[in-house]
C-alpha cells in the first residue's frame, strides 16, 4: 500500500488557510461597514434673557448653519425662532421676543453635508 502523507497535510493546510481568509474578511467587513463619525464644529455660543427677549451670540469658532427653536412649557413641538436655516458667523448677535410659554431655547447644528441635526446648547429660561 503506498501512504502518501504529504496529501493530508496539504489539505489540511489549504483548509487552514481558508479559515484564515474567511475570519479576516468577516473583521474587515465589521470594520469597513462603518462610517466615521460626523464631524461638529467647534463653536462657542451664549444664549442671555431677560423677562421680553432672548439673545443668541456665536462668541467664537467656525461659521455655522443653524436652527434657533424654543421649546414650551406644555411639553408641545418647539417652535423655530428663525423660520429657517441660517449662517452665523462669529461675533453676530441675533434678537427673539420671548413668550411666556417658552421653557428654553435651543440652537441646533444643521450638517448641510448628512442633512442631520444635532443640539448643541440649550439654555432654560429665567
Amino acid at each position: 500500500m503506498n501512504h502518501e502523507p504529504a496529501i493530508s497535510e496539504l489539505i489540511g493546510a489549504l483548509l487552514l488557510s481558508g479559515v484564515f481568509v474567511a475570519v479576516a474578511m468577516v473583521i474587515l467587513s465589521q470594520i469597513h461597514a462603518q462610517y466615521p463619525p460626523p464631524k461638529i464644529p467647534e463653536t462657542q455660543f451664549e444664549i442671555t434673557n431677560n423677562e421680553t427677549t432672548v439673545w443668541v451670540m456665536q462668541s467664537g469658532g467656525e461659521n455655522i448653519s443653524v436652527l434657533i427653536n424654543a421649546t414650551h412649557k406644555d411639553g408641545s413641538p418647539p417652535e423655530n425662532l428663525t423660520q429657517s436655516l441660517i449662517f452665523m458667523k462669529t461675533g453676530e448677535r441675533l434678537e427673539y421676543p420671548i413668550k411666556t410659554s417658552y421653557q428654553s431655547v435651543q440652537v441646533v447644528y444643521n450638517d448641510q453635508a448628512t442633512g442631520s441635526r444635532r443640539l448643541m446648547i440649550e439654555k432654560k429660561l429665567i
